[in-house]
């Protein structure tokens, strides 16, 4: 709304950025004042405490950074391929980080609180109940986001960004790296609750040599992808890094005994995979029928319609499946995981 105001629309954004960070901060902190539990600014002191929080902090952060640390290797390497590689990648994986931000953090957060205490009143079947649940509501707001990066990746890079310098070739190309990296975005949201899972009880070491050896076949892949399939093949690594991830990860919990099955997610992943099953079918079949769509304001309708009948499509057979038990689940995420 400003834009005209600054030397150039990136200097107005970038100021936006600060504005908006300023305004969460007084908002947060005025709520720390009026609950009485605003922090008190004082000297560090480098107590007992202190020496364990950073011993289980760093490990803990590294352990969380295999996303980040791709797509900055992502970035690098790219800059070495053909001119528009880096923005390619770039469009693509700000939408893929939509669903990662806003559902597995949020999951992770309100999870590790939950296992935690749990675990630490020694409630063992409660913490895995409540990681099990976590995880079947993780896949049922990502599953839609996996197929439609993987089925109609170009019609939404054309609806949502083909105007001006960015030209239908530059939709296509974000298209395929969106299709690629959509491929690992359901094993990159999943690794942040299975990461609570060893956080919770106080293991920050094993998550990091999990993410360790991910990152090491994630750029090694890189380099061997990039010659024959260009920024797709980095992409491609990414998703196959993270998948690697999700499966030590797996691996590890179960030597442990810290994962495993119940009854229930046994009966309710099925499910699940047939409604995504219906979702693909429904998303192939509009996207047959939308083909004679083509830019501007016509990708826009066959988008929105996509999301129309696709989401009916998907949510008309989890209440199918599920009935009331989708409808419970819901409530309970309102209340809280473990609620």
């Amino acid at each position: 709304l400003l834009a005209a105001n600054f030397q150039t629309p990136a200097h107005a954004a970038a100021w936006g950025i600060i504005v908006a960070g300023l305004l969460q901060f007084l908002i947060v902190a005025g709520d720390a004042l009026r609950a009485n539990v605003m922090v008190e600014l004082r000297a560090p002191k480098v107590t007992p405490e202190v020496k364990q929080f950073w011993k289980t902090f760093v490990p803990a952060t590294l352990g969380s950074a295999g996303s980040q640390i791709a797509v900055l290797a992502d970035t690098v390497v790219a800059s070495y391929l053909v001119a528009g590689s880096v923005s390619w990648l770039y469009y693509a994986d700000r939408l893929n980080q939509l669903p990662l931000g806003v559902i597995s953090i949020a999951v992770g957060t309100v999870l590790l609180s939950e296992m935690s205490r749990r675990v630490a009143a020694g409630d063992e079947a409660g913490a895995r109940t409540a990681q099990l649940r976590a995880i079947e509501l993780t896949l049922v707001f990502t599953l839609p986001a996996v197929a439609a990066f993987v089925i109609v990746p170009d019609t939404i890079m054309k609806a949502l960004f083909m105007r001006g310098a960015f030209s239908e070739t530059d939709a296509l190309q974000s298209a395929r790296a969106l299709a690629a990296y959509g491929a690992g975005l359901a094993a990159l949201v999943l690794i942040r609750p299975l990461t609570v899972t060893f956080h919770s009880r106080g293991d920050t070491t094993t998550p990091v040599i999990a993410v360790a050896v991910a990152i090491a076949v994630n750029v090694a892949l890189k380099f061997a992808l990039m010659g024959p399939l260009g920024h797709v093949g980095l992409a491609t690594a990414t998703s196959v890094g993270a998948w690697i991830n999700l499966s030590l990860l797996v691996i590890f919990a179960r030597r442990k005994d810290l994962f495993t099955l119940d009854d229930r997610a046994r009966r309710v992943l099925p499910k699940l995979l047939a409604s995504f099953a219906v979702l693909a079918a429904t998303l192939v079949g509009m996207a047959f029928v939308l083909r004679g769509f083509a830019g501007g304001l016509n990708e826009k309708i066959a988008l929105a319609a996509l999301m129309a009948t696709g989401g009916a499509a998907y949510g008309a057979t989890l209440i199918l499946l599920f009935g009331k038990e989708f409808v419970g689940d819901l409530k309970r995420l309102r209340r809280g995981i473990g609620g």
